[in-house]
């Protein structure tokens, strides 16, 4: 299937959290998103009307299970929730109001889907309105029926790209976060007012408090993203999915940085990058003519049991553009990963986003095609590990699935069941039978029981359902037991776990055993425990029936403070209106310490409050002061450094103009920035003036978050030397701001004529756009080694226009671009410590 320009924009809405749906489709939702409870019907019912077609191309001798997936269409607005048999049939359905996004199976047996919440009001966007959501998760028992939700907390609001309830009862979700940033001072050529859109991960607590919030502006610097820096509008690094790997770390993919990263889950570092830009793993057996992006626009990353990574890389940018399921092994000590395995369609599919790769307990793979936008059209296929086809499906054209899995139902049965009758104290029982193995045996030191006894022991794959711990929530096991006894009063002796029968990859030094007297219910304590390792046993004291989970706490031997989010440093605030103070922990936390002074040493604080377990606090202060403030975490016995310092200022309502205020020199055909302080709230007019007469709008109506505005200066305006800007509110135009003398504007001749935003290290770059050649005029402060290059909008070099020692002053390199395919790309200049990227565009007549 093939999509025009029009379809690619509007799926692109949709991955960056908006969705689409009909203009005749109406409903009203409460603020969890259902306006009445949805219609669930079963196979035996007949299939409604607007019940998508499903192909199945391929049926030779699948891995039994019931595939979970959705149907997201586009043009009809079609939103189903999938349950279909090894065959294909429908096994069940369901059509949520909006629809149903990530429909899986946790680890505890339940269920999940995130179901859009409006935000806001719905565009016209040709024959689609266009609506933007965030979601709120909900959880469903094993008849699909739904029983709890789940929310971010600290203000922010759910994305359906990945929900998780941890084997130890919390969640893991995530956001997208709208950061206004002036980009200007970050890149050359950055918008000042662009809107970075960043990625935060939160863990929440059994009860839905937040325990740890990871922001990505927080630890990945914005100029690694591979979107493009120089919009409006930008993803940052775009996080697609996550996965608890077993030393208690997050495995993340970003699809923006074209990267999996991992997460320390105590102080929020970064261990390492694997793919992108900033790859610090020597990657082997992989195909040479993508590097360095051997994987784009990934997703779906998670640990095997054998320790490999398996991945969805959608493989955007590609030549061919291919889609593909990827499998690494990975040696995180030496910093080397090796391809090992990977299915590529033949003929190609091309998916621009969404996916999945799923290995299945027999070895084969099942891949979900995400949304697809060339080559061949299908939405799943399983294949064998020598990748045979052994089943394939497809959705109508329009439609696609977000994420499809693979279950055997009923879920959470025993894996192994072994009961010992007429145990008797001082004897030590292997609980196992035949080829049934639990791991488990137990010595019974102390016996209080009739003779006739029965000791059962059940072994599961899946994790506890209602958990609660006496203490903080270990990193558990995906794995339980239960333990019940017929005719037996009283025990004591030792429970022990055999290494081998349990998840592979958990370090065995740091596991402790925990357990509760009921089945489902009650609170977890921890048992005195020890690692044999001579016996190579997890070994536990025990003198209780009930269930038992295995886990380790994560050892922090320090956090890291928190970044302060709001006000803005530097912000100038209308007297007489209170102040909320917005920070973010940059990892785990338990409270926090804040402290605001009228000094930048703290020598006396107006405000110091600890044990703080919010990120926001609300605060009136006194008019026409500057205040100061700062924060620091505690987690644990661990208390933080203080943050950086940020400051204040409340004043009377005010504009004040910064630049241009008399003097500039401005190019035509070039961009300016204007700059202003203000504590208005207000949407403004910017008006430019020649010789004291309007002359023109420059913009009629802006909010600016960053009081900013990049100017780019018509060929049509005249050269003089006699022009003023003035900002006006619009809300009260009593409020203005005008340049204190003139500026002049006019056409530039040389690097020197510019006198705008930058330093003396400048370039100008024309004709832009081009057909064959640019030019590129540039001016060296001091000599230097200077390199100029093109890249890609996927970071790879295309041409090195010149590199070399130059002297001081101004030079012109020519690009020689005929051979150069159409499209947009960004210049490298170098010289010394520093450089300059922007961006260039060939159009061919």
């Amino acid at each position: 299937m093939r999509m025009n320009n029009r379809s690619i924009f509007l799926s692109a809405i949709l991955l960056c959290t908006q969705i689409l749906y009909a203009q005749t489709f109406h409903n009203s939702f409460d603020k969890y998103g259902w306006s009445t409870t949805p219609t669930t019907i079963t196979l035996a019912d007949s299939l409604p009307a607007d019940f998508p077609k499903i192909t199945v191309d391929t049926l030779n001798n699948p891995a039994p299970g019931l595939i979970f997936m959705e149907n997201l269409g586009i043009s009809k607005s079609i939103f189903y929730i999938l349950v279909l048999d090894s065959t294909g049939k429908p096994y069940y359905y369901n059509k949520p109001p909006i629809a149903g996004i990530d429909f899986k199976m946790q680890p505890n047996g339940l269920f999940s889907y995130a179901s859009p919440v409006l935000i806001g009001n719905g565009y016209q966007a040709g024959p689609l309105m266009i609506q933007n959501f965030n979601v709120i998760e909900y959880i469903l028992d094993t008849t699909f029926t739904i029983i709890d939700s789940v929310q971010m907390q600290n203000g922010y609001l759910a994305d359906f790209h990945e929900f998780q309830i941890l084997p130890n009862g919390h969640y893991l979700l995530l956001n997208y976060e709208n950061n206004y940033i002036d980009m200007s001072k970050v890149i050359n050529g950055g918008n000042p007012n662009a809107k970075v859109i960043g990625t935060v991960i939160q863990e929440l607590d059994n009860n839905k408090n937040c325990v740890f919030q990871w922001r990505s502006l927080d630890h990945i610097p914005i100029p690694d993203t591979k979107d493009n820096p120089l919009n409006t509008s930008f993803e940052h690094v775009h996080g697609s999915s996550y996965f608890l790997d077993t030393d208690g770390n997050l495995l993340v993919s970003l699809v923006a940085t074209c990267e999996i990263i991992k997460i320390d889950m105590v102080t929020g570092n970064i261990i390492w990058r694997l793919g992108g830009p900033k790859n610090q793993f020597n990657i082997i057996g992989e195909h040479e003519e993508n590097a360095p992006l051997y994987f784009t626009m990934l997703h779906d990353v998670k640990r095997l049991p054998d320790g490999n990574l398996l991945f969805y890389d959608n493989g955007y940018g590609k030549n061919p553009w291919y889609s593909r399921a990827v499998e690494y092994t990975l040696d995180e000590t030496n910093r080397t990963a090796s391809l090992v395995w990977e299915y590529r369609h033949t003929p190609d599919i091309s998916s621009y986003a969404m996916g999945s790769a799923q290995r299945l307990s027999n070895g084969n793979t099942l891949i979900n095609w995400g949304l697809i936008f060339a080559g061949l059209y299908k939405t799943v296929t399983e294949v064998t590990p020598d990748n045979k086809i052994t089943f394939e499906l497809s959705l109508p054209s329009d439609a696609f699935s977000y994420r499809a899995s693979k279950y055997v139902l009923p879920l959470c049965q025993p894996l192994a069941e072994v009961s010992k009758y007429e145990v008797d104290e001082g004897n030590v029982y292997k609980f196992n039978k035949g080829n049934i193995y639990t791991g488990v045996e137990i010595y019974f030191e102390q016996v209080n029981a009739f003779l006739y006894n029965i000791v059962n022991l059940k072994k599961y794959d899946c994790t506890p359902v209602n958990i609660l711990f006496n203490e903080e929530a270990p990193v558990l096991m995906p794995c339980r037991y239960v333990l019940t006894t017929k005719g037996i009063d009283s025990f004591s002796g030792e429970i022990r776990f055999d290494i081998t029968r349990l998840p592979a990859r958990f370090n065995p030094e740091n596991l402790k055993v925990y357990y509760r007297q009921t089945e489902g219910s009650g609170t977890f304590t921890g048992l005195p425990s020890h690692f044999d390792i001579n016996e190579n046993q997890i070994v536990a004291n025990t003198s209780d029936t009930g269930e038992y989970v295995i886990g380790f706490l994560r050892n922090a031997t320090e956090i890291f403070p928190p970044s302060l989010l709001s006000p803005v440093n530097e912000k100038v605030l209308n007297n007489n209106i209170p102040v909320s103070l917005v920070w973010s922990p940059t990892g785990r936390y338990d409270s926090f310490r804040i402290q605001v002074a009228e000094d930048s040493l703290f020598v006396s604080t107006s405000i110091d409050s600890s044990n703080i377990k919010e990120t926001s606090a609300v605060y009136n202060f006194e008019s026409n002061k500057t205040y100061y403030w700062r924060a620091k975490t505690f987690y644990r016995n661990l208390e933080s450094d203080w943050s950086d310092v940020h400051s204040f200022t409340f004043s009377a309502p005010f504009i004040s103009l910064i630049a241009p205020n008399g003097g500039e020199i401005w190019a035509i055909d070039s961009v300016s920035i204007l700059r202003w302080k203000t504590n208005l709230h207000d949407s403004l007019s910017i008006t430019l003036f020649r010789n004291g007469i309007k002359h023109s709008f420059i913009k009629d109506t802006i909010f600016s978050h960053t009081n900013a505005f990049a100017w780019k200066i018509p060929k049509s305006i005249p050269e003089d030397s006699t022009y003023k800007i003035r900002i006006t509110s619009l809300k009260d135009s009593t409020f203005f701001t005008e340049s204190a003398s003139d500026f002049t504007i006019g056409l530039a001749t040389d690097v020197e004529d510019f006198t705008g935003d930058y330093d003396s290290f400048e370039l100008l770059n024309y004709p832009n756009p081009a057909s064959n050649r640019i030019n590129f005029k540039f001016k060296l402060s001091q000599s230097a080694y200077t390199s100029l290059k093109i890249f890609d909008f996927l970071g790879r070099e295309t041409a090195l226009v010149f590199e070399g020692e130059l002297p001081v002053g101004i030079h012109i390199e020519e690009w020689d671009a005929s051979k150069i395919q159409n499209g947009n790309y960004i210049y490298q200049l170098t010289s010394g410590t520093k450089t300059i990227t922007g961006k260039v565009a060939i159009v061919k007549r």
